[in-house]
C-alpha cells in the first residue's frame, strides 16, 4: 500500500467520528428539511396574535426562547442581505435606532454557524444547517479531546454526554452554544500541544482560542479561559514534561494573539461596555443547594424544564460522575490528567452554579460582578461528562473480560443517547418552514410604505419588540441595549416601557400615541390587537375584590348565551370584542353570530357574523358593529348562537365567574354569576394624530398623519416636529454606513437626525468641516444650521479604525511566523519522492 493511500485511510479514519455526531445531531433534532421543516422557536412566534398560520393553533415546547426571535435572527438576517448585496454591514439600522453591526460580537455573526447560515439558499434552510454544525461540533470537539486521554467507548459517552447536555439542550439557538462549542476544541488544542510543542499546534491554539471569543457570549467565553488554565495546571501536576513553563507560556501567547486577530469584536465590545451602565445586572445564581440540585435529577428535569436551570447530564452521566468523584478523592487525587481535571472543574462549578460561596466574596473575579452564576453550568456539565468518561475508562482498563465490558458499555451509551434526546426534544425539535416568521398582510403594508429613520411600535401581539426586524421594518423597542439618553425619550412614547433593562413587551393601553414625542422618534405606525385602535368597556367587578381564574362557558352549538351590559351613558362602539375558545380546532366550519338588543324590545339594533374559521383558539374574536351605532344609556342584551356547524365543532367563551356591577350573564335563560371577557371598543381618545389605515386577522394598524418623512428640521431645541419638519431636509444618498443631508432652508436651527448615535462612533462634516452634535430631548443628534448646507455621516468606530491594523498586522505576523517555520523544516528534513 502506498503512502498516499494509507494517508487517505488515516484521514478517513479521523473523520469518521464527525459524521457519526453529525448523524446522531440529525436523529436527535428530527427536523427533515425536504418535508418543509426547520428547526427553531417559531412555535413559541406564531402563538402569537399577530401572526396566523394554516396549522393555528400550535404547541409551545418553550416559551423561553424569545431572544433568538427578536434579537439574534433578524440581525442575522440583515446581515445575511447584506452580505448578498456584496458587502459587510458594520451598522444595522434597524434595532433600537441602529446599533453596530457584524463587529458587535453579540450578534455572533463572525462564527462558522453564520457563516453557513448566510451561504443557505434560504434563510429557514441556514438556520439548521446552523444549528445542526454547532450541535455536531460540540461532539466532535469533546470526542477529539477525550480519545486522547481515554479509550474509545469511554470518550464516545462523554463525548455524546457533553453534546446533549442541559446546557446546550436549553441555550441551543444563543450565542451561549455558539461560544460554549469550542470549549473542548481549545482543550483539544492544549493537550496536542502540551505533548508535542510545534508552530503548527500553537497556530491551533490560537484559532480554537479565537472561535471561543467570536462565539458572542462574554461570560462563557470567561468560563472557557478558565476552564482552559485549570486544564493546563492539571497538566503540569499529572502529565510531567519538560520545559513545561514554556508550554504554558505558549498557552498565554496563543490567547493574547487570538485577542488580537480578535481586536475588531473586542474593542467593539469593550467600547460598548464602557459606554452602558450595567450595574444592574448582579453576579450571584438563583440556583442553590441543596433544593436545586434536583434539577440533575430526571424526573425534575424533565417535569419543570426551564432554560436557567437545566443542567442535566442524564441518569447515568450523574451516577457515573459522582462515582467517578468519590474514586478521586479515595485515590486521593492520584489519577489520570481527565480525573484530577473533572474533580476540580466540578468544584468550581458547583461554587458558582449553587453560589457555595456567596457573591460578594467572588465579586473582584472578572466576569462574576454583572453576570448570573448559572451559566455556569456548562462547566458543571463539561464536569460529570468528563468523571463519567474517566469512570469509565478506568472500568474498561481493569476489568479482563473487554468483549463484555465494551458490549454494556455500548448499551450504556445507546441509553445515555435516549436519555438526553428526551429532554433535547421538550426545548427543541421540527417545526414547519411556514412558521419562520410567516408572511403578513399588514407588516407587508408597512415595508411598502415605511421610509429611511421611520420606525415602528408593536404591542404583545407581536411578541418581545424587535421581531419585525426580519422583516426589515426598523422598531425603537427592539431588543437590545440602550443607553440612558435614549431610555429617556422612549419613556415619553410608552408607559413604563421597559420588561427588562434590554426588552418590551407592552400593551397597547401603554402605548401614548397622543406623545408629540411619537413624531420626534420618527414613529409612523403603531401595530397591535384592538387595543391600539379602540379603547372599551369591560366588565367592571369593583375595587379591592379578589377576582376569580376564568372558565369556560357550555360550549356552542347546543346552548345560548345572552351577556346584558348596563350603559349609564351614551356610547359609539364600533365592535365587540369576545375571547372565545376552539378546543384547539383551527378546521370549524359555520358562522358566530351576535345580535345586539335593547331591553325591552324585540327588534335587534344591530347584528354581526364571524366566520368560525377565522376564530382563533384563546384570542379575541372581533364582532364588527355598525360606524353609526350611537347607544343610548339603559340595558342592553348581547345574544351569541354558533350557526351552520359541522357535527364535532365546539366553540367556546371565557368568563369570569364573579358579579360585576355593570354587566350579568345568562346561560339557556338561567342566570349565572359572572360575565364573558368582553370589550365592548369604541376609537381611543388618545389617539392624537395617528389614524386607522388596515385591520388583518384581528390586528390593526394605526398610521401616524403627522410624522416627519425622515431627518427634519427645527427652529429650536424646545419645539416639536410636523410633517412638515422635513420638508427641507432631504436626504442625498445611503448605504449601510454612510448617508448624506442636505439643508435646503435659509432659517437657521437644528437638523435633528431620529437615530441612535453613539457620538464617537460617527464623523460628521458640515460643507466640509467636522461637527459635533447638540441633543434633542437629551437623546436625538441635533445639528446647528444657519442656511443652506450639507450634512455627511460616515459610521468610523474605534474598532474599525484601529482594531483593522492590529488584526492584519497580527495575521500577518502568523504568516511570517509559518513561512519562517516551514523553511527551518525543509532545511532540516532530507528531499524525498512521495
Amino acid at each position: 500500500m502506498n503512502s498516499i493511500s494509507w494517508s487517505g485511510m488515516r484521514l478517513g479514519a479521523k473523520l469518521l467520528p464527525i459524521l457519526g455526531y453529525l448523524a446522531l445531531a440529525v436523529t436527535v433534532i428530527g427536523t427533515n428539511p425536504f418535508a418543509g421543516e426547520t428547526v427553531g422557536p417559531f412555535d413559541l412566534l406564531v402563538a402569537q396574535a399577530g401572526w396566523t398560520v394554516p396549522d393555528e393553533p400550535v404547541t409551545v415546547r418553550s416559551r423561553e426562547r424569545s431572544d433568538v426571535l427578536d434579537s439574534l435572527l433578524p440581525s442575522w438576517v440583515y446581515q445575511r442581505d447584506e452580505i448578498r448585496k456584496g458587502h459587510l454591514s458594520a451598522w444595522n439600522p434597524l434595532p433600537a435606532g441602529g446599533r453596530p453591526g457584524i463587529q458587535d460580537l453579540s450578534n455572533a455573526e463572525l462564527t462558522p454557524a453564520f457563516a453557513i447560515f448566510s451561504m443557505a439558499p434560504n434563510a429557514a434552510l441556514g438556520f439548521y444547517l446552523a444549528t445542526l454544525f454547532n450541535l455536531a461540533m460540540a461532539g466532535w470537539g469533546a470526542h477529539l479531546w477525550l480519545r486522547r486521554r481515554a479509550a474509545l467507548l469511554p470518550s464516545i459517552f462523554g463525548a455524546v454526554t457533553i453534546m446533549l447536555c442541559g446546557f446546550h439542550t436549553a441555550w441551543l439557538y444563543w450565542p451561549h452554544t455558539l461560544t460554549s462549542i469550542w470549549i473542548c476544541w481549545l482543550l483539544w488544542s492544549i493537550d496536542r500541544w502540551w505533548k508535542t510543542p510545534s508552530y503548527g499546534r500553537f497556530i491551533l491554539m490560537v484559532g480554537f482560542s479565537g472561535l471561543l471569543l467570536l462565539g458572542g457570549f462574554p461570560f462563557v467565553v470567561l468560563l472557557g479561559a478558565g476552564s482552559a488554565a485549570l486544564y493546563l495546571l492539571c497538566l503540569c501536576v499529572v502529565d510531567k514534561q519538560p520545559r513545561a513553563l514554556m508550554r504554558v507560556v505558549g498557552f498565554g501567547v496563543a490567547w493574547i494573539v487570538a485577542m488580537l486577530l480578535c481586536a475588531i469584536p473586542l474593542i467593539s465590545f469593550l467600547t460598548w461596555f464602557a459606554g452602558f451602565d450595567v450595574s444592574y445586572r448582579s453576579g450571584g445564581s438563583s440556583l442553590h443547594l441543596p433544593d436545586d440540585a434536583r434539577f440533575l435529577l430526571p424526573h425534575f428535569a424533565k417535569l419543570m424544564p426551564r432554560v436557567e436551570s437545566t443542567m442535566y447530564v442524564g441518569l447515568l452521566g450523574l451516577v457515573l460522575g459522582l462515582l467517578a468523584f468519590g474514586f478521586i478523592l479515595w485515590r486521593r487525587g492520584k489519577v489520570s490528567v481527565l480525573g484530577l481535571y473533572s474533580l476540580l472543574l466540578g468544584a468550581v462549578a458547583a461554587t458558582l452554579v449553587f453560589e457555595i460561596i456567596p457573591a460578594p466574596y467572588l465579586s473582584w473575579v472578572p466576569g462574576l460582578a454583572h453576570n448570573p452564576w448559572s451559566r455556569s453550568i456548562i462547566i458543571l456539565d463539561i464536569a460529570l461528562a468528563v468523571a463519567s468518561a474517566f469512570l469509565l475508562n478506568e472500568m474498561l482498563t481493569r476489568i479482563r473480560w473487554k468483549l463484555l465490558v465494551q458490549s454494556i458499555f455500548v448499551s450504556l451509551i445507546a441509553y445515555q443517547a435516549v436519555d438526553l434526546a428526551s429532554l433535547f426534544r421538550q426545548f427543541n425539535g421540527p417545526v414547519p418552514v411556514t412558521f419562520f416568521y410567516p408572511e403578513n398582510t399588514l407588516l407587508t403594508k408597512i415595508n411598502k410604505n415605511i421610509r429611511p429613520f421611520q420606525s415602528v411600535i408593536t404591542d404583545r401581539n407581536f411578541l418581545i419588540s424587535g421581531t419585525l426586524g426580519y422583516y426589515g421594518i426598523p422598531e425603537w423597542f427592539a431588543h437590545a441595549f440602550k443607553s440612558t439618553a435614549i431610555k429617556s425619550v422612549l419613556d415619553r412614547v410608552i408607559d413604563d416601557p421597559f420588561t427588562t433593562p434590554t426588552a418590551t413587551l407592552v400593551m397597547a393601553k401603554d402605548i401614548r400615541m397622543n406623545s408629540p414625542a411619537m413624531s420626534a422618534l420618527g414613529v409612523r405606525y403603531v401595530l397591535g390587537g384592538a387595543e391600539v385602535a379602540f379603547a372599551g368597556l369591560r366588565p367592571n367587578f369593583g375595587q379591592d375584590v379578589e377576582i376569580p381564574v376564568h372558565k369556560p362557558l357550555p360550549p356552542m352549538p347546543g346552548h345560548e348565551w345572552v351577556q346584558s351590559l348596563n350603559l349609564v351613558s351614551s356610547y359609539h362602539p364600533q365592535a365587540m370584542l369576545v375571547r372565545l375558545a376552539t378546543y384547539s380546532r383551527a378546521d370549524l366550519v359555520g358562522e358566530v353570530v351576535m345580535t345586539l338588543y335593547r331591553d325591552g324590545e324585540a327588534e335587534p339594533i344591530a347584528r354581526s357574523v364571524v366566520d368560525a374559521s377565522t376564530v382563533l383558539d384563546n384570542h379575541m374574536a372581533v364582532f364588527q358593529l355598525p360606524k353609526t351605532l350611537v347607544l343610548a344609556p339603559g340595558n342592553y342584551r348581547f345574544i351569541f348562537s354558533y350557526q351552520h356547524a359541522g357535527a364535532t365543532d365546539r366553540i367556546t367563551a371565557w368568563y369570569t365567574p364573579a358579579a360585576a356591577e355593570n354587566c350579568s350573564l345568562r346561560v339557556d335563560g338561567n342566570p349565572i354569576s359572572g360575565c364573558i371577557e368582553f370589550d365592548l371598543a369604541a376609537p381611543r381618545d388618545d389617539a392624537g394624530t395617528f389614524v386607522p389605515v388596515a385591520s388583518d386577522n384581528g390586528m390593526h394598524l394605526m398610521e401616524n398623519t403627522n410624522v416627519p418623512s425622515g431627518p427634519y428640521f427645527l427652529p429650536t431645541l424646545s419645539a416639536w416636529p410636523g410633517r412638515e419638519s422635513s420638508n427641507e431636509v432631504r436626504l442625498l444618498g445611503r448605504d449601510e454606513t454612510d448617508f448624506t443631508l442636505e439643508y435646503l432652508g435659509t432659517s437657521p436651527g437644528f437638523v435633528v437626525v431620529p437615530m441612535n448615535f453613539p457620538k464617537k462612533d460617527w464623523l460628521v462634516r458640515m460643507d466640509g468641516t467636522e461637527v459635533f452634535p447638540e441633543w434633542y430631548l437629551d437623546g436625538l443628534p441635533a445639528f446647528s444650521v444657519n442656511g443652506p448646507t450639507t450634512l455627511e455621516f460616515s459610521y468610523r468606530p474605534n474598532s474599525l479604525r484601529y482594531g483593522t491594523w492590529i488584526s492584519l498586522i497580527t495575521l500577518l505576523g502568523l504568516l511570517s511566523g509559518w513561512a519562517f517555520f516551514a523553511r527551518r523544516r525543509r532545511g532540516a528534513s532530507p528531499n524525498t519522492n512521495v
